[in-house]
């Protein structure tokens, strides 16, 4: 089984539950999503390649375990930038918001 950093985790659930609240979008590019990193872990922009892979590598476990849809890729013909293009079933989102939540019985 893959570790991955769990604050990564942890921002990346929190963000895709919060605008799917807010917008009702359910689709995310891998490039925004490490950018969202950054901020809340107040790291320095010279990191966005090292987060943007973690991000990418969490993406692609979740979308093995059918939590996210791979919609595509984008390539830039002039670098060697790459946005990969997910969407979450709306019964994941909510998958997320609740996770972590004990109910229980009356």
């Amino acid at each position: 089984m893959k570790e991955f950093d769990p604050r990564v985790e942890k921002i990346l659930k929190d963000h895709i539950n919060s605008v799917n609240s807010k917008w009702q979008s359910n689709v995310f590019p891998s490039s925004s999503l490490a950018k969202i990193v950054l901020s809340e872990l107040d790291l320095p922009k010279t990191r966005f390649r090292l987060i943007h892979k973690e991000v990418r590598n969490i993406l692609k476990d979740w979308a093995e375990k059918k939590l996210c849809i791979h919609m595509g890729t984008t390539h830039y013909t002039h670098s060697s930038k790459t946005k990969l293009i997910y969407e979450f079933p709306d019964e994941i989102i909510d998958f997320f918001r609740f996770e972590g939540i004990i109910t229980l019985p009356i």
